[in-house]
């Protein structure tokens, strides 16, 4: 049973993806338990990538966007996230999450990497095999 973050949920799949469900409001709670998994699954692993539903999210606390900038700083080291997919946006959440990610940036507490916005999860995971398929080309 995935655990369970107040109605979102988050699960992993080997080798290297994590799938988050957020559902109604997010608040910092959630969204550490949510690193706390990821952290977790990634322990061993060279790299991860990420897809986040969001359609269902009513809102984002402050405190909640202050993890996503804080917590790769507190769990050292930091797995290299090579890629992240929002799927089901809206418009408000593009906006804020684009925010948000520019923040972490600036205040380094983030890796960079490619943030992309899609409609389904089949789109989602279509761009991260093509990413896979990229990192394994030889350079």
């Amino acid at each position: 049973m995935p655990p369970s973050l107040d109605g979102s949920r988050i699960l992993t799949e080997e080798p290297d993806l994590v799938i988050g469900h957020l559902v109604g409001h997010v608040t910092g709670d959630v969204m550490q338990r949510l690193f706390d998994v990821q952290h977790r699954f990634s322990e061993g692993k060279p790299h991860l990538f990420l897809i986040v539903h969001v359609r269902h999210v009513a809102d984002v606390t402050s405190e909640a966007r202050r993890v996503v900038i804080d917590a790769p700083k507190v769990k050292v080291p930091a797995i290299p996230i090579l890629g992240c997919s929002f799927v089901g946006a809206s418009f408000h959440v593009r906006v804020l999450g684009t925010m948000v990610f520019r923040a972490a940036r600036l205040l380094g507490g983030a890796n960079t990497f490619p943030v992309r916005y899609d409609d389904t999860e089949n789109e989602a995971r279509a761009w991260i095999d093509n990413l896979r398929r990229e990192l394994r080309r030889p350079r």
